[in-house]
């Protein structure tokens, strides 16, 4: 918006980098009127301009004058209907099946509508989770959008905190709906006259904290859900509908309450395994490493207990969804005087290869669950704990990237009984979030799934989370008939935290190789801290 005159755009180097002041791209926009309207250009960077060095953008007028911007997109010309392409490109390489959208804390003030569209015509407003502004510029139609350039299935949490019932089932109505519904029509104008089918959809994200707009008690959450779910079932009975499940580890009279309260109208609960807290700086470094290698046992446990309780109040095929995962270790107080061997360098997070093998863990346990533990997804996407990573234009990935990545394999896959015996150690117990979740504290050195891909192929999965070295590991398949060789994929580093940075994106990598067969035993050479990922072709008859 501004007055009659001319805008010129051009981004140039920085002085401070190159000393060059000289526009290297340029461009004028031309009519500018008393009006509010869209205006679109292209600026053609020279192919010998260094990737590695900033741009700014400059607007400057031919005039002295008025002007009015509201939204100024600077993108490449390849993005995705907004997206970055390289995000989208590792995304669907990961095979990703769902995407949670739009996500944590931010959910529990979010209405939805403020994010449909035209932009230009979508409010800004300030964002209660994270601080800052909110521009609404990505919402419902833009989340569809990427889950199809990614090639997976969207999962939508909705507002159960300052949000209604009756919002919900608006949205579930704008997503699902026909043309002929109020919403169906909504999202048509907007165009997208075909319903999205959403099947996934999440009743409010950790209403049980403090940190939610309008939290709410154990007692409190059950009528909120069954509210929730009436009118957002009413709008589409064919949804699965995940309720806002407590932290197994001590959520229990959360859960026991919903349960004992909902139960005709559950079909899920979820889980937010976000287990750490903070740690003294004196602490050994594999210390906190080794705790969190035990913490998939406990969860495997406690899930187990979980699905027990919730089949004896009388849920119907009832599951478990774990929508946010992480490890969530903090360095806490100073050393005192003491050595400080714990910092931020060697504390095990979700950048680093720790949280591979804790996920990993955490994949396998769902899956001796199964059909119990119905999804899980990871508590990013990027620059948001593990994950993806972009820095300066440049997209890398984080270790727990592949890790999910390998377990894409076994889509399809039927899992296959096993007997394994390994060496165990021991963790410490000084996570603050584990010293009260029972059980012992010895762990296997080794732990391991298998199954039978849909061609036949024998799928390994294998996590040495020791710490005493390289084991040798031995396979035997009973009444499988198997090739010479297998294919090996390992993912390992020098130490757990290990990472990827911007300067050397594949210091921790998959590397393949190949493993014999002798006599129908597979030997495997399981380097410390590595998942590993066995493909054993079936002999070809």
């Amino acid at each position: 918006y501004g007055d009659h005159r001319d805008l010129h755009s051009f981004p140039t180097r920085r002085s401070s980098d190159l000393g060059a002041t000289s526009a290297c791209a340029e461009a004028t926009v031309n009519g500018l009127t008393g009006d509010w309207h869209k205006l679109a250009g292209a600026l053609t960077v020279p192919q010998d301009s260094r990737a590695d060095v900033p741009y700014c953008l400059e607007l400057s007028g031919a005039a002295t004058g008025q002007l009015v911007i509201a939204h100024l997109f600077l993108r490449p010309s390849d993005h995705i209907n907004g997206a970055d392409p390289d995000v989208v490109k590792w995304l669907k390489e990961a095979r990703l099946p769902l995407l949670r959208w739009p996500g944590g804390n931010f959910v529990s003030a979010y209405h939805w509508g403020d994010g449909v569209g035209p932009v230009e015509q979508r409010p800004t407003l300030p964002n209660y989770a994270w601080g800052g502004v909110e521009p609404n510029t990505f919402g419902t139609d833009e989340f569809i959008a990427f889950c199809r350039a990614v090639g997976c299935e969207p999962m939508i949490c909705v507002n159960a905190g300052t949000g209604t019932p009756e919002e919900a089932a608006q949205w579930v109505e704008y997503c699902n709906g026909p043309v002929t519904s109020t919403q169906g029509a909504r999202r048509a104008a907007n165009g997208h006259p075909e319903p999205y089918h959403v099947r996934h959809w999440e009743a409010g994200n950790e209403l049980w904290g403090r940190w939610q707009a309008h939290w709410t008690t154990a007692r409190g959450y059950p009528d909120r859900y069954l509210q929730f779910a009436l009118a957002m079932r009413k709008a589409d009975p064919s949804i699965i509908l995940h309720a806002c499940g407590a932290p197994v580890l001590w959520g229990q009279a959360w859960n026991h309450e919903l349960i004992t309260a909902a139960a005709p109208a559950l079909h899920s609960l979820t889980d937010h395994p976000l287990i750490g807290g903070d740690v003294s700086r004196n602490t050994d470094p594999l210390d906190v490493y080794r705790d969190f290698m035990r913490v998939p046992d406990v969860l495997e446990r406690k899930w187990g207990d979980l699905r027990d309780e919730m089949a004896r109040a009388g849920v119907r095929d009832g599951r478990l969804a774990v929508t946010e995962l992480q490890m969530f270790a903090h360095l806490g107080r100073e050393a005192g005087g003491q050595t400080e061997r714990l910092n931020h360098e060697n504390l095990v997070n979700p950048a680093t290869l720790g949280e591979a093998l804790y996920d990993t863990l955490i994949f396998h346990a769902a899956a001796r669950l199964q059909p119990f533990v119905e999804l899980v997804t990871h508590s990013a996407t990027v620059n948001h704990g593990g994950g993806l990573r972009k820095e300066r234009e440049r997209v890398y990935a984080n270790p727990c990237y592949y890790a999910s990545r390998f377990i894409a394999d076994w889509a399809e896959a039927t899992p296959a009984k096993i007997e394994l015996h390994a060496p165990t150690e021991k963790a410490p117990i000084i996570l603050p979030d584990i010293r009260n979740a029972g059980g012992g504290p010895s762990f296997g050195v080794v732990d391991a799934l298998a199954s039978r891909a849909a061609n036949g192929d024998l799928l390994l999965s294998l996590v040495n989370r020791g710490t005493g070295g390289t084991v040798v590991l031995k396979a035997k398949a009973d009444g499988f008939a198997g090739g010479s060789k297998a294919e090996v994929w390992t993912l390992t580093g020098p130490v757990p935290w290990a990472s990827n940075t911007l300067e050397q994106p594949d210091a921790v990598a998959p590397v393949r190789s190949e493993a014999e067969v002798s006599n129908d035993t597979l030997t495997l050479q399981l380097a410390p801290y590595c998942v590993t990922q066995v493909r054993w072709a079936a002999r070809i008859k």
